[in-house]
């Protein structure tokens, strides 16, 4: 009885906390800017919608090293497959981008995953962003979310209340076209950055990785690779472009995140992480947003994977 009135008296105290928090959540609902950049998710999941009656699609799951540094129409007209760039950022985390799009995916539709090296640790939780998504855009009720890849949960969302506090929603923000709903095409790609010269300091390539790596992110990641492979889909690993600075700097955490996923993660490799190292002269803003010269780089790199790994031998 005693632990009853307990519970009770807890639940009764946070009452108020928590419709303080669902006050703020629904004025920032009513608030939001509908050319967030976090808003094109959902045009991605319109057109993983739109073309789900067809055989096979080609589907790139990552973070924005795939949103700016990808032609998926070089890609769709290569293999005459669909293609759908699902790429936002890696603030989303790896584990919810592959969690949100599992409705829309089907036996033979072809997965490409490449994340950020660090996302396939605690930011593979994500961060603000993912709360953002979830619960503002895609309107997921709180107490679902823990089964969603919010592994971190609650503390997670205390920040993500803060941040709502502080300046609301994190991506309305940007002053940059680029970092806008409506810099995306209709494949999922941004492309307004690709017209834009903007040249950064040297120091701006350089990311530091400062979560470490553990087994159980790891494990994370495998969980949810393997509940795509249920569905009977091809699951293809692949590499984002990287800066040779930050690529070097964090040389010792990103071959123990190769090795441990070449070793356990039953999936299609195409190319390697060495391959896809580049200079600055590809590069927009970011060490892994490319400019047009980088874009159009990175993408045949990846269609000769494509074709090395997994198309070509279908043909044999």
């Amino acid at each position: 009885m005693r632990k009853f009135i307990k519970k009770l008296l807890c639940f009764s105290l946070n009452i108020p906390l928590i419709i303080v928090c669902l006050m703020i959540i629904q004025k920032n609902i009513e608030n939001s800017d509908p050319d967030n950049y976090d808003f094109a998710m959902v045009d991605k999941f319109q057109r993983l919608q739109d073309t789900f009656n067809e055989d096979k699609r080609i589907i790139f799951v990552g973070g924005s090293n795939l949103a700016f540094s990808l032609d998926s129409e070089m890609i769709e007209k290569e293999f005459n497959i669909p293609v759908i760039n699902t790429g936002l950022h890696a603030g989303v985390g790896i584990f919810h981008e592959i969690d949100d799009i599992l409705p829309y995916v089907h036996k033979n539709d072809i997965i490409v995953l490449c994340p950020e090296y660090w996302q396939i640790s605690k930011s593979g939780n994500g961060t603000n962003s993912a709360w953002e998504l979830e619960i503002i855009i895609n309107r997921k009720k709180i107490t679902d979310l823990q089964k969603k890849g919010f592994y971190d949960y609650p503390t997670d969302f205390a920040f993500f209340m803060k941040s709502l506090l502080k300046s609301g929603l994190t991506s309305s923000h940007f002053d940059d076209d680029c970092y806008r709903r409506s810099a995306f095409n209709k494949y999922g790609d941004v492309t307004v950055h690709i017209k834009n010269d903007k040249i950064l300091n040297d120091e701006m390539f350089i990311l530091y990785m400062n979560n470490p790596f553990e087994l159980k992110y790891y494990k994370y990641f495998e969980n949810a690779v393997n509940e795509l492979k249920e569905k009977n889909t091809v699951v293809i690993y692949n590499y984002p472009i990287c800066h040779e600075a930050t690529f070097n700097t964090n040389i010792e955490n990103i071959v123990e995140t190769d090795n441990y996923l070449r070793q356990h993660l039953n999936v299609i490799f195409a190319g390697t992480k060495e391959e896809y190292v580049c200079k600055r002269d590809m590069l927009f803003d970011t060490p892994y947003h490319a400019n047009k010269r980088g874009r159009e780089w990175r993408t045949k790199l990846v269609i000769k994977h494509l074709h090395e790994c997994y198309f070509d031998k279908q043909e044999n």
